[in-house]
């Protein structure tokens, strides 16, 4: 029996019917495919498809080889067979989905057969193709680049060496597009890095970047929107505290979005929102509202983040998070509710479990936000500790001081065992902890004299360096007030 979990199925159940009907138009044609087993077999696995669960080998091997005896290795190479024909078919309908790539390889085999003619219209076709219809993002700049070089090499062939007089203005021009290019790549490599510091222990040395941009100071002539845009948000990420800067990106933004590849759009919103969310703990509360702002705007105009096919696990959390913090309860539950079907189908279940516990306790549900936390499949250090920070808060804001003092216990010990965990957020997590358990202190009977001292260490401490500050100070006021 071949399973669902084979390479072939687990491929072909990802083909809409569109797709599955063209793969079949592919088996057929000669050009592709000259094997009467392959054509035949494809007929056998079009009456499972969709959800091919299983086919039977003996039953296949039937239908092919009528009269003979059953060969478990023939199968097994007919799979193989199958399977490199449907990668070939994906690279295929890449191709043909891709005017770009099209117009590059037949511009290579017009260059090699010396036909001029048909290189010079080919070219004219390939730079409409390129400025009509492709948002500028790293692949844009280097198409742009790569398709003039290959007409500047092809045509000096057939200018005589001494009437070449335009030959070094083109190759300067060629030079500036390859410049273009590189620097957009940097620059775009330089965020990501900068924005992976925030999550994880990690330090990298960027000396190259710095040159980038240095260079981009001293020649503005290269700051072609894109890469002002990427240079300004490196700059925002070394001055933070200059919030002009990022208004200034904002504006750009919306200025040139309809010029702006979406992936690379995704990615610089993506990167404006964590600032911005950074910015307004760290006291910049005007930066919340654009905060939330910024997030609302990118998921209803479908410039959200993907992975491959998929809507990011992070990033759904991080929707859900933000929704119930400004208190958008309809909103976040009917994002909730669509967006769990585009998360990957393994993490669905547990992130959906994770986002339902947290909305069951902004609306004060806490028994089931409780028992929706024990199911969470705490299988990373972001979820323990998302999971055990607001199974303390539960424990406190119902009477639970007991466990609470329990949960306070697994929860210091988690953060001192967690290497990868970056410092600031050790920080910020370690603080929250000492200061409940102060407060929980006092709830078992301690003296309440201390919850001066408890508000004194917090007004004194930079709020960036404390978790769920407002928490805090809202649990300190109504002990004060009890």
């Amino acid at each position: 029996m071949i399973y669902k979990n084979s390479k072939l199925l687990v491929l072909l159940n990802t083909f809409s019917a569109e797709e599955f009907r063209l793969f079949g138009d592919f088996v057929n044609s000669r050009f592709f495919n000259s094997s009467e087993q392959l054509i035949k077999f494809y007929d056998i696995i079009s009456k499972h498809f969709p959800g091919l669960t299983h086919l039977e080998k003996k039953d296949i091997f039937s239908g092919l080889y009528p009269n003979e005896e059953y060969k478990d290795k023939r199968i097994r190479d007919l799979l193989s067979r199958m399977l490199n024909l449907a990668e070939d078919f994906l690279a295929h309908y890449e191709l043909m989905q891709n005017e770009v790539t099209k117009k590059h390889f037949t511009l290579v085999q017009l260059d090699g057969r010396n036909l001029e003619k048909h290189f010079v219209a080919v070219s004219k076709e390939f730079d409409k193709v390129i400025e009509n219809n492709r948002p500028i993002d790293g692949d844009y700049l280097l198409s742009k680049y790569s398709v003039f070089r290959m007409k500047r090499e092809f045509l000096q062939r057939f200018v005589a060496l001494g009437k070449r007089s335009s030959l070094f203005e083109d190759m300067n021009a060629e030079m500036n597009m390859f410049v273009n290019y590189t620097v957009f790549r940097i620059l775009e490599y330089g965020v990501f890095i900068y924005g992976q510091k925030f999550f994880f222990n990690e330090n990298y040395e960027m000396k190259l970047l710095d040159i980038i941009v240095e260079f981009i100071n001293k020649n503005p002539e290269f700051k072609i929107p894109i890469i002002e845009i990427y240079h300004k948000m490196i700059v925002l990420i070394k001055n933070p505290d200059d919030v002009s800067i990022y208004y200034e990106i904002r504006d750009l933004l919306e200025k040139h979005k309809s010029s702006i590849h979406r992936k690379t759009l995704n990615s610089l919103l993506v990167n404006l929102f964590n600032y911005t969310k950074i910015e307004s703990i760290k006291g910049k509360p005007h930066l919340k509202a654009e905060n939330y702002r910024l997030l609302k705007e990118s998921i209803e105009n479908g410039l959200y983040p993907r992975e491959g096919i998929f809507f990011p696990e992070n990033s759904y959390i991080t929707v859900v998070s933000t929704g119930l913090q400004h208190r958008d309860f309809e909103w976040t539950e009917k994002f909730m509710n669509d967006f769990v079907k585009l998360l990957p189908p393994e993490r669905q279940e547990n992130a959906y479990n994770y986002c339902k516990s947290i909305f069951n306790y902004r609306i004060k549900n806490y028994g089931e936000a409780l028992e929706g936390l024990a199911r969470v499949s705490i299988d990373d250090f972001f979820y323990q500790l998302r999971v055990k920070n607001y199974q303390l808060r539960i424990y406190f804001e119902t009477g639970e001081f007991e466990t609470a003092n329990t949960c306070i216990d697994s929860y210091r010990h988690f953060i001192n065992t967690q290497k990868y965990l970056p410092d600031h957020l050790r920080i910020r997590y370690t603080n929250f902890i000492n200061l409940t358990h102060r407060l929980v202190n006092i709830s078992l009977g301690g003296n309440r004299n201390n919850l001066f001292e408890i508000e004194h260490d917090l007004e004194k401490l930079d709020p960036s360096k404390v978790e769920n500050r407002t928490w805090l100070i809202d649990r300190l006021n109504t002990i004060k007030n009890a």
